[in-house]
């Protein structure tokens, strides 16, 4: 509702939402409100990921590669809104399509639920964060199903291998929940310093010659003092 439109209501809508927040704004939410957010399941609905700054190390144009794989994206995209703008021309109504699992997947989904919640009792390896780890099973159900529809299968039915790789990107999140929620936050300053020093080492040694002497990437590299700079190595 907003107050100069009129009201619309939305009956059993799907939606996802895709959130970029800048590190400092996302502690100021976290700090205010991160309690209230994490204890509702807000967060264990998402998959979030944090990304290091590549400032400094960015081409100057984005490469062949990735305009390609972008391409794809977006014409996969375009073609799937075509069809739904093709139906609701023909029919006027749009129509679900509901996905199923094969017996093989079904019995995948029971295994890594197994799994997890064996994982989530007290001493467990992912106690910490099993908030997310509630939600894990159906984030990957979801996940499937969008590897599915974009993997342009024609059948309902959802395989074995494509729950196998959902499982893979959830997990891989689940990490970076761990590392975004942990009590020293997303990175420490140590942590940040080693992900400079180490893009430093990549771009000027490991390309090359796959050598760096250590007084030489010291006294050339972005790491001060010396200190730092063993903390970091």
């Amino acid at each position: 509702d907003r107050a100069n439109r009129e009201s619309v209501t939305s009956r059993r809508p799907r939606v996802s939402s895709f959130l970029m927040i800048q590190p400092s704004v996302w502690a100021k939410t976290v700090q205010k409100n991160g309690g209230t957010l994490r204890d509702s399941r807000y967060f264990a609905r998402m998959l979030p990921a944090f990304a290091t700054s590549n400032q400094g190390f960015r081409p100057p144009s984005p490469t062949i590669t990735s305009d390609q794989c972008l391409s794809t994206f977006h014409g996969a995209i375009h073609e799937k809104l075509g069809r739904f703008a093709s139906q609701l021309h023909d029919t006027k109504k749009p129509q679900r399509t509901c996905l199923e699992f094969t017996a093989e997947a079904s019995t995948q989904l029971r295994e890594i639920t197994q799994y997890l919640e064996s994982q989530i009792a007290p001493g467990g390896r992912l106690h910490a964060s099993r908030d997310f780890v509630s939600k894990a099973t159906e984030n990957v159900c979801r996940v499937a199903a969008s590897l599915h529809c974009f993997s342009g299968y024609d059948d309902l039915h959802i395989g074995k291998e494509t729950v196998a790789s959902a499982a893979d990107i959830v997990m891989w999140h689940g990490n970076q929940f761990e590392l975004i929620f942990s009590p020293d936050g997303p990175l420490s300053l140590d942590e940040e310093k080693a992900a400079v020093l180490f893009h430093f080492l990549h771009k000027n040694y490991w390309e090359f010659n796959q050598c760096a002497p250590i007084s030489e990437a010291f006294r050339n590299g972005p790491i001060r003092p010396k200190s730092r700079f063993d903390t970091c190595l």
